[in-house]
């Protein structure tokens, strides 16, 4: 009697933690199986625009069938699938019992961290670029751009290794507990997103001064923007107050992040291929003419707006076929 007075307690505590293991395994094996369910469901409802600009005009009617926005959407979009079914099959598979090494769960963690920061470096390069073109392609912004994406990837190798060193895994090789230093990768994110909103809105009032702040191109640009800051922002403030405070289930900052962000970059470069030629800008009524004016600010002006529009359209569409139908509709003209 008194023995098993001492013995229930023990496999009350023991009982509980499989359950808890097990509840945590199932947490993240489910929010990784949904997180591939809804790329393949974003994947399919965009084929179409997919096909359209991207490989029937984009690769079989175009003289350059090979561009930067094209590589970086493929790669974005068909990595996806390669990384969240690897993903998959590990879960499902070797990671799916107890007992995994833990030096086989460090590589797995390294394995999911790389896949996420690849994915978000993407969106991130896709906005820069759009940046860059805002603001002429000039070399100082190219320059500061350069500089400040390198830096931010030096913090993110930083938080891998403070992060790496820190890890303990229990037997279904989901983390113990979360380290401080996974804010380091929220907070370059945020750091760099809020740089992109600020060089966007400072260009924007510009436009609203020389008035071209409602042309087509740059409504998109602000709008995708501002788009992808809130998404940013909602899922690296929802992520870490779920690994601060609920330390079990760690992992699933991986499946969904990633997913989120092959979504935004697809879509953000779509949307720019999907963009029409402007038939109300200030220079459409006569494109072939030049412009004449005796205030040398306002023939600057307007020479910028002419500059920063057609890097813009450049970045829309690497077709030709495309930039002869917005001469032809009267875009605003190319130099």
């Amino acid at each position: 009697m008194d023995d098993s007075n001492f013995i229930q307690p023990e496999a009350a505590t023991f009982s509980t933690n499989l359950v808890s293991l097990s509840t945590n395994a199932f947490t993240r094996n489910f929010a990784s199986a949904a997180a591939l369910a809804c790329l393949i469901y974003e994947s399919v409802i965009t084929f179409d625009d997919e096909w359209r600009y991207m490989w029937r005009r984009g690769i079989y009617r175009c003289r350059r069938p090979i561009t930067v926005t094209k590589c970086i959407f493929f790669f974005t979009r068909y990595f996806a699938f390669a990384f969240q079914l690897s993903n998959q099959y590990l879960i499902a598979g070797p990671f799916g019992k107890s007992s995994v090494k833990e030096s086989d769960c460090i590589h797995w963690f390294i394995f999911q961290t790389a896949g996420v920061q690849i994915q978000q470096w993407m969106v991130e390069i896709i906005l820069l670029l759009r940046v860059c073109a805002l603001y002429s392609h000039t070399s100082t912004i190219y320059i500061f751009l350069t500089f400040v994406f390198i830096c931010q990837m030096g913090v993110v190798v930083f938080a891998m290794f403070r992060t790496f060193t820190s890890l303990a895994f229990n037997e279904y090789c989901i983390p113990k507990s979360t380290p401080p230093s996974i804010l380091y990768f929220c907070l370059r994110t945020f750091f760099l997103q809020l740089l992109i909103g600020a060089l966007t809105l400072a260009k924007r009032k510009t436009a609203v001064r020389d008035g071209w702040a409602t042309t087509p191109i740059l409504v998109l640009v602000t709008r995708d923007g501002a788009w992808v800051f809130v998404a940013v922002s909602v899922v690296n403030i929802i992520i870490s107050l779920y690994c601060l405070l609920v330390h079990s289930v760690v992992q699933i900052i991986f499946s969904w992040p990633f997913t989120i962000a092959t979504i935004l970059a697809c879509r953000l470069i779509l949307n720019m291929q999907k963009l029409q030629p402007n038939t109300n800008s200030p220079t459409s009524s006569n494109p072939s003419s030049p412009v004449l004016t005796s205030d040398f600010d306002v023939a600057t002006r307007i020479t910028n707006t002419l500059n920063i529009s057609n890097s813009l359209l450049d970045l829309a569409s690497d077709t030709r076929a495309f930039g002869n139908s917005s001469q032809a509709n009267g875009s605003i003209p190319r130099s």
